[in-house]
């Protein structure tokens, strides 16, 4: 995302900065932004003696409710999304790799909420994948050796929502969010 808005101001340099501005002031937001959840993850570790650890739901989908009268009336709350993003290099197109420790966590918060969570995995920025929690069956196992040794959950392509495009992406998220695949 931070790429993508510098490729932008360097494109559109004369524009000045009543047009470059705004992309450098979002990206100072992003970077506070990962500061504070970096501080108060380690703030809440610092105070409660390592008792509790913390992890994020990236995104909430809700619907604005109205009246008849076209008054809002509050939210009707759909889906959590955990958002990833992987390059194209790194995806085999075969099965996806995703972090297994933080699976098990995020689909432990499904079974609890109210409203599905998906993951969406962007695949660089032509493929995306999408699947419920709740209605997948990874394997689990460790994998790589040094730094990137980790548990991970393995989930096969086949068995998941992959759209090629920005076309497909609409549909297939107009028919997941209204309950017709996951």
């Amino acid at each position: 995302m931070v790429a993508a808005r510098a490729e932008m101001v360097y494109t559109n340099v004369r524009a000045g900065p009543n047009y470059y501005d705004p992309a450098f002031d979002y990206m100072e937001r992003l970077v506070r932004d990962g500061r504070n959840r970096m501080k108060f993850s380690r703030l809440i570790e610092y105070l409660f003696n390592n008792q509790y650890r913390m992890t994020d739901v990236d995104s909430i989908l809700y619907l604005p409710v109205y009246d008849k009268f076209g008054r809002y009336r509050g939210e009707d709350f759909r889906a959590a999304f955990e958002l990833k993003y992987k390059s194209e290099r790194t995806f085999n197109g075969f099965e996806l790799e995703l972090n297994g420790h933080q699976f098990l966590r995020i689909r432990r918060l499904a079974q609890l909420l109210s409203i599905p969570v998906y993951y969406f995995v962007n695949i660089g920025n032509r493929k995306f994948i999408m699947f419920d929690v709740l209605h997948v069956r990874p394997r689990f196992e460790k994998r790589y050796e040094g730094k990137k040794r980790d548990y991970y959950a393995i989930l096969d392509v086949d068995e998941l929502i992959v759209s090629d495009g920005l076309e497909e992406l609409r549909t297939d998220l107009e028919l997941l969010l209204k309950g017709g695949r996951g």
